[in-house]
């Protein structure tokens, strides 16, 4: 009977052992992209911006001022894939052309982000021509450069291209829907690395 009784009482000191804190738990999930994050703040601090004509005009502005500096960030379009929709020969230089909007089936964005539009026109060193396929989609890091009409694109390209929407603009596909489309335009982006897109997000350790 004694024996019992130690058991018992051990086993009840360790179930209360393993409620008490023993330091910071964490679990892994996706990580946000930092244009979602963006996206989150952004309507956060517009809740009513496109509820019509008026304040949707009003918001695309400030869209397109705090758009333009958040893409001067290093990095800002980490984890976007992009499909490699051709590279031309200008002059010494290697150009690429990248499209966000031929989106895989496998992906998508975390509400309220449904969907991120945009080109990019990106200097391609030798080392990396044999190695990029068109059919393929990409992850780049470095930085953007600029947004361009279509006509400086192209001539920066060395030819015409086919892009999405030259245009900035957050647009919802009615006032009833709970997530938003982006359109960057056409960017000049400096690329410092390039990785194939694996189809699945990074992840990171949160407390709980």
């Amino acid at each position: 009977m004694k024996t019992i009784l130690y058991v018992s009482t051990a086993v009840i000191s360790a179930m209360l052992l393993s409620c008490t804190p023993q330091g910071e738990r964490t679990r892994m999930v996706e990580k946000k992209l930092p244009v979602e994050l963006f996206v989150d703040s952004f309507l956060a601090h517009n809740p009513n911006g496109l509820i019509n004509d008026i304040m949707f005009e009003e918001t695309n502005k400030k869209f397109a001022e705090e758009i333009e500096k958040a893409l001067n960030e290093p990095n800002f379009l980490e984890g976007i894939p992009l499909h490699l929709e051709g590279m031309n020969q200008v002059g010494k230089s290697i150009k690429a052309h990248f499209g966000a909007w031929p989106e895989p089936t496998t992906w998508e964005y975390k509400k309220p982000t449904k969907k991120v539009y945009f080109d990019a026109i990106v200097d391609i060193p030798d080392s990396l021509v044999s190695t990029l396929d068109k059919e393929k989609m990409y992850i780049l890091y470095g930085k953007n450069i600029g947004i361009v009409s279509y006509n400086a694109a192209v001539a920066l390209y060395g030819k015409k291209i086919r892009v999405w929407n030259p245009k900035v603009s957050i647009s919802k596909n009615d006032i009833w829907d709970d997530q938003v489309d982006l359109d960057l335009g056409v960017l000049i982006y400096h690329l410092d690395s390039i990785k194939p897109f694996t189809g699945k997000r990074e992840k990171e350790a949160i407390k709980y």
